[in-house]
């Protein structure tokens, strides 16, 4: 059903990609973000005329029943996807989706089918977040339309934004920044003020996530990413310079 689910969504993403081909940057963003209401739509009538409001139950196969089994499997699959996004972005087509994303109008004049990339990004995208969506519907058992809301949409563009736009690594960072930071602040906030009032220290506990994201944005546009290549690069320069300024013995070689 896994894979089934990423041609399914492989498929939806050739439809909305070929329209989508006319409009760039932050349009292509509210465009995808507009089309997430349009698919609870249907999903919401395919619902109602089906399941009714409970939704559709998903068994996980037996020998994955037990929660640590599962848990490995699922940390396996992470790993497998995001070694071959990462050999994948190391490859031709990747760099040229890299290209674009920093000068289109370059890309294109050194012969880049700008039409073509930008069809295959969104096919292999939605397949590999429609091959994620059936994993989440085997954890949770149940899925419905409104297992999907928009927030997911948000929290997984606030990750990427966090993580670092065009890194793969780094999306691990921001996917555990944008699950652990309100949890952890909602946590924080209930043993300094207690319990009772945990719907309030939910609500705070997001907007402070909020603010993060907003100064990562401001401050720190490469995310992540960018600022652990800052400091490696930093302690690479100090180790440069720390050797040289070390006296050399006789030999040749620093004491």
């Amino acid at each position: 059903l896994l894979i089934e689910a990423g041609l399914a969504g492989a498929l939806v993403g050739v439809i909305v990609g070929v329209p989508a081909l006319r409009v760039r940057g932050f349009y292509l963003l509210v465009a995808t973000l507009a089309l997430h209401y349009v698919v609870l739509f249907i999903l919401q009538a395919l619902q109602e005329n089906g399941p009714g409001v409970v939704g559709y139950f998903v068994k996980r196969p037996a020998f994955f029943n037990d929660d640590v089994r599962w848990y490995y499997l699922m940390l396996v699959i992470t790993l497998v996807v995001t070694f071959l996004t990462a050999g994948y972005r190391a490859s031709a087509t990747g760099r040229a989706w890299l290209m674009m994303a920093q000068n289109e109008i370059a890309a294109e004049a050194l012969g880049i089918d700008i039409r073509r990339m930008k069809l295959q990004a969104f096919v292999i995208s939605s397949f590999l977040t429609s091959f994620a969506g059936g994993l989440v519907a085997y954890n949770i058992g149940v899925v419905n339309y409104e297992s999907f809301p928009l927030s997911i949409a948000i929290i997984y563009i606030a990750a990427k934004i966090i993580a670092g736009l065009g890194s793969t690594s780094a999306t691990w960072l921001g996917a555990a920044f944008v699950v652990w930071i309100p949890l952890w602040v909602t946590r924080w906030l209930s043993n300094v003020g207690g319990a009772q009032n945990a719907n309030l220290n939910a609500q705070i506990g997001v907007l402070i996530f909020g603010l993060a994201i907003i100064l990562f944005m401001m401050f720190a546009p490469g995310g992540l990413h960018a600022i652990i290549a800052k400091l490696a690069k930093r302690t690479t320069n100090l180790y440069r310079l720390s050797t040289r300024l070390v006296p050399a013995r006789p030999g040749g070689r620093p004491e």
